[in-house]
Protein backbone atom coordinates (compact mmCIF):
# COMPACT_ATOMS: atom_id res chain seq x y z
CA UNK A 1 0.00 0.00 0.00
CA UNK A 2 1.36 3.36 -0.92
CA UNK A 3 0.04 6.14 1.24
CA UNK A 4 -1.70 8.57 -1.03
CA UNK A 5 -3.13 11.99 -0.58
CA UNK A 6 -6.00 13.28 -2.62
CA UNK A 7 -5.90 17.06 -2.47
CA UNK A 8 -4.10 16.80 0.89
CA UNK A 9 -6.67 14.36 2.29
CA UNK A 10 -6.56 10.75 3.31
CA UNK A 11 -7.41 8.53 0.35
CA UNK A 12 -10.57 6.53 0.81
CA UNK A 13 -9.78 2.97 1.67
CA UNK A 14 -6.40 3.56 3.37
CA UNK A 15 -7.80 2.86 6.84
CA UNK A 16 -9.94 0.05 5.43
CA UNK A 17 -6.80 -1.70 4.16
CA UNK A 18 -5.15 -1.40 7.57
CA UNK A 19 -8.30 -2.66 9.30
CA UNK A 20 -8.43 -5.65 6.94
CA UNK A 21 -4.80 -6.40 7.78
CA UNK A 22 -5.58 -6.12 11.51
CA UNK A 23 -8.39 -8.63 11.11
CA UNK A 24 -6.07 -11.01 9.22
CA UNK A 25 -3.44 -10.80 11.96
CA UNK A 26 -6.01 -11.38 14.70
CA UNK A 27 -7.39 -14.34 12.72
CA UNK A 28 -3.92 -15.90 12.49
CA UNK A 29 -3.34 -15.36 16.21
CA UNK A 30 -6.74 -16.93 16.94
CA UNK A 31 -5.77 -19.96 14.82
CA UNK A 32 -2.66 -20.40 16.96
CA UNK A 33 -4.86 -20.13 20.04
CA UNK A 34 -7.15 -22.79 18.59
CA UNK A 35 -4.26 -25.21 18.17
CA UNK A 36 -3.13 -24.54 21.74
CA UNK A 37 -6.64 -25.11 23.05
CA UNK A 38 -7.30 -28.24 20.98
CA UNK A 39 -3.94 -30.00 21.03
CA UNK A 40 -2.17 -28.68 24.11
CA UNK A 41 0.95 -26.62 24.37
CA UNK A 42 3.78 -29.10 24.17
CA UNK A 43 5.67 -30.73 21.35
CA UNK A 44 2.69 -33.00 20.68
CA UNK A 45 0.80 -30.01 19.25
CA UNK A 46 3.70 -29.33 16.91
CA UNK A 47 4.01 -32.96 15.90
CA UNK A 48 0.30 -33.27 15.19
CA UNK A 49 0.17 -29.92 13.40
CA UNK A 50 3.80 -29.58 12.30
CA UNK A 51 3.34 -28.30 8.77
CA UNK A 52 0.30 -26.21 9.62
CA UNK A 53 2.11 -24.63 12.61
CA UNK A 54 5.10 -23.82 10.45
CA UNK A 55 2.93 -22.30 7.73
CA UNK A 56 0.83 -20.43 10.28
CA UNK A 57 3.75 -18.88 12.13
CA UNK A 58 5.43 -17.90 8.85
CA UNK A 59 2.18 -16.39 7.60
CA UNK A 60 1.86 -14.43 10.84
CA UNK A 61 5.40 -13.08 10.50
CA UNK A 62 4.93 -12.09 6.85
CA UNK A 63 1.51 -10.54 7.44
CA UNK A 64 2.68 -8.54 10.46
CA UNK A 65 5.79 -7.33 8.61
CA UNK A 66 3.74 -6.17 5.62
CA UNK A 67 1.13 -4.53 7.83
CA UNK A 68 3.69 -2.61 9.87
CA UNK A 69 5.35 -1.37 6.68
CA UNK A 70 1.99 -0.20 5.26
CA UNK A 71 1.00 1.47 8.50
CA UNK A 72 4.33 3.26 8.89
CA UNK A 73 4.28 4.43 5.25
CA UNK A 74 0.82 5.92 5.72
CA UNK A 75 1.72 7.58 9.01
CA UNK A 76 4.91 8.97 7.49
CA UNK A 77 3.04 10.42 4.52
CA UNK A 78 0.80 12.34 6.92
CA UNK A 79 3.64 13.31 9.26
CA UNK A 80 2.12 11.58 12.26
CA UNK A 81 3.86 13.11 15.27
CA UNK A 82 4.08 9.82 17.22
CA UNK A 83 5.50 7.79 14.33
CA UNK A 84 8.83 7.21 16.09
CA UNK A 85 7.14 5.66 19.11
CA UNK A 86 4.85 3.63 16.85
CA UNK A 87 7.82 2.26 14.90
CA UNK A 88 9.53 1.34 18.15
CA UNK A 89 6.52 -0.72 19.25
CA UNK A 90 6.46 -2.45 15.87
CA UNK A 91 10.18 -3.22 16.07
CA UNK A 92 9.82 -4.66 19.56
CA UNK A 93 6.97 -6.91 18.39
CA UNK A 94 8.96 -8.14 15.38
CA UNK A 95 11.99 -8.78 17.59
CA UNK A 96 9.95 -10.82 20.06
CA UNK A 97 8.15 -12.72 17.28
CA UNK A 98 11.52 -13.49 15.68
CA UNK A 99 12.76 -14.90 19.00
CA UNK A 100 9.72 -17.17 19.24
CA UNK A 101 10.30 -18.42 15.70
CA UNK A 102 14.08 -18.79 16.00
CA UNK A 103 13.74 -20.68 19.27
CA UNK A 104 11.13 -22.78 17.50
CA UNK A 105 13.69 -23.90 14.96
CA UNK A 106 15.86 -25.25 17.74
CA UNK A 107 13.30 -26.58 20.24
CA UNK A 108 9.83 -26.17 18.78
CA UNK A 109 7.66 -23.08 18.88
CA UNK A 110 6.19 -22.23 22.28
CA UNK A 111 2.69 -21.94 20.82
CA UNK A 112 1.05 -21.04 24.12
CA UNK A 113 3.61 -18.33 24.79
CA UNK A 114 3.39 -17.02 21.23
CA UNK A 115 -0.40 -16.95 21.41
CA UNK A 116 -0.47 -15.20 24.79
CA UNK A 117 2.09 -12.60 23.72
CA UNK A 118 0.71 -11.88 20.24
CA UNK A 119 -2.92 -11.78 21.33
CA UNK A 120 -2.23 -9.44 24.24
CA UNK A 121 0.06 -7.18 22.21
CA UNK A 122 -2.29 -6.89 19.23
CA UNK A 123 -5.30 -6.10 21.42
CA UNK A 124 -3.41 -3.45 23.41
CA UNK A 125 -1.78 -1.95 20.32
CA UNK A 126 -5.02 -1.76 18.35
CA UNK A 127 -6.93 -0.19 21.24
CA UNK A 128 -4.15 2.27 22.11
CA UNK A 129 -1.60 3.48 19.54
CA UNK A 130 -3.62 2.37 16.50
CA UNK A 131 -6.73 4.15 17.76
CA UNK A 132 -4.63 7.27 18.34
CA UNK A 133 -3.31 7.33 14.78
CA UNK A 134 -6.76 6.56 13.35
CA UNK A 135 -8.17 9.58 15.16
CA UNK A 136 -5.28 11.69 13.88
CA UNK A 137 -5.80 10.53 10.28
CA UNK A 138 -9.56 11.05 10.35
CA UNK A 139 -8.80 14.74 10.72
CA UNK A 140 -6.82 14.76 7.48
Amino acid sequence: MNATRIEGRLASGDLDILDKQHRRILHLVAQIGGIVEKEGVGMEALQINGDSCHALTNDLFETVTLHFRCEEDLLGAFEYPLLGEHRKEHSEFIERLTKFLFTGILKGVDLAGLYAYANDWMCRHKQGPDTDYANFLRGK
